[in-house]
């Protein structure tokens, strides 16, 4: 399938290239590829996706038992269960009992939680389990359950906050559980009413507000239970993958209030200096404030300690493109893809889409590095499941580069799809002067 091609592939383009991803073990991709698509073959293809996938976090969830990280363990089986269609088959059973024998073998202490306050009224041998586990059986017994089942699922989900935290929210009962699934769930504003219910009970209560009223949209909401969470611990936390201090930041942020968003984050940063999630984030407040050098700076620092930070990489970047830098944006992109991914088949560390876009973008307007902008554009395709505007803009590039008569036709396409105002009408006069009005 050509470059062009791609743009508006057929049911069988989609369907040799799902066949191809899947040759090459990038089953998520080849999922993707077939998606909507009704045809038998497309059928086959996916269930062979499917089960490629459902194999993949198997043995993802037997890698992080053997490293002792038995949360992202549990994580991986019930993928792995929901890619089997929400049945346990033999694979996943044998990994389940992997996972047991690894962590009953495991040296460090034992610890439960829950025997008998499970908010939803399981039996008491229905323990969620710590480092050293329940009696094989009882392991089996609840990751058994359906995937939606709420005591898998709470009891999955409080793997993930800190140990002090747990029995703090199984006490709080069924009801505030079921408001916190229902966050899960994608339902964040039902559960920011049911959960104003227990505000006063426990500390606890306000960030789980906050994480839903922030999912929801309703910043003012998520300020003030953040305010009130961190004034009762007397300090920003990190739970279940989220820094209250950050949570924060964005809050303040999508009002506008960059200067309390930064006051927010170095707040913490004087307690947590070198918590990357703190700096990544103020480095993108400081971009957001137009203090570009410091930004450049910053994200600099960042990725000397966290060298597989694309997102900073992509920052240095747009801070050099704006000061008119392009070249030494080029430098770090390329430094960027390098470090994380020289090939794009890095497994947990694919191809990134949008440092490729930045990195061909300059180097077919500027008429630079041509052979290069050719590779990229080839990963590219190769990366992007529903091309859109921007990837036909830089075909138009190449060919405007090329000296291909098709030039015409595609700045023409790209111009009818654009309202009047749109910002991208001034990219396409820059790079074809002459050809659109």
């Amino acid at each position: 399938m050509g470059l062009l091609a791609w743009l508006f592939p057929s049911d069988d383009d989609r369907m040799d290239k799902a066949e191809s991803l899947l040759a090459e073990g990038n089953y998520n991709d080849a999922r993707l590829e077939v998606e909507g698509l009704a045809q038998p073959r497309a059928g086959q293809l996916r269930h062979l996706a499917m089960e490629g996938l459902k194999s993949r976090n198997c043995d993802e969830a037997i890698a992080c038992a053997n490293a002792g990280d038995y949360e992202r363990a549990a994580e991986h089986l019930a993928l792995a269960v929901e890619f089997s269609g929400g049945q346990a088959d033999a694979e996943i059973r044998g990994a389940r009992r992997t996972v047991r024998e690894l962590r009953t073998e495991g040296a460090r202490p034992k610890r439960t939680v829950g025997v008998t306050n499970n908010p939803f009224g399981a039996p008491a041998s229905d323990v969620i389990e710590g480092a050293g586990g329940p009696p094989p059986d009882v392991q089996d017994d609840l990751y058994s359950l359906p995937p939606d089942d709420p005591r898998l699922r709470f009891a999955l989900l409080l793997e993930r906050y800190p140990d002090d935290l747990r029995a703090r929210m199984i006490a709080l009962g069924p009801e505030f559980a079921t408001a916190v699934l229902a966050t899960e769930d994608g339902t964040p504003a039902h559960a920011v009413e049911v959960l104003g219910r227990f505000a006063g009970k426990d500390p606890i209560v306000r960030f789980e507000r906050a994480r839903a009223a922030q999912l929801a949209g309703q910043s003012a909401t998520t300020e003030e239970d953040l305010l009130a969470f961190y004034s009762a611990e007397g300090r920003h936390r990190t739970i279940a993958g989220q820094h209250t201090a950050v949570m924060l930041a964005s809050a303040y942020a999508s009002a506008g209030r960059l200067n309390e968003a930064l006051a927010a984050l170095e707040t913490a940063l004087a307690e947590e200096p070198k918590e990357a999630a703190l700096l990544i984030n103020k480095a993108l407040v400081l971009e957001r404030l137009g203090q570009l050098p410091k930004a450049d700076e910053l994200a600099r620092h960042i990725v000397q300690h966290h060298p597989r930070s694309m997102l900073m990489y992509k920052l240095m970047a747009r801070c050099r493109i704006k000061a008119d830098k392009r070249n030494e944006a080029t430098q770090v992109l390329e430094a960027g893809l390098k470090t994380n991914c020289t090939s794009g088949r890095c497994g947990s560390l694919p191809f990134d889409v949008e440092s490729g876009r930045m990195l061909a973008q300059i180097y077919l307007e500027d008429r630079f590095q041509l052979k290069r902008a050719d590779e990229l554009l080839l990963r590219l395709k190769r990366n992007i499941q529903k091309p859109g505007w921007f990837d036909a803009y830089l075909l138009a590039l190449k060919a405007r580069n090329g000296d291909d008569p098709r030039m015409h036709e595609m700045v023409r396409a790209l111009s009818g799809r654009l309202q009047r105002g749109d910002p991208r009408a001034g990219l396409l006069r820059k790079a074809f002067p002459g050809l659109i009005n």
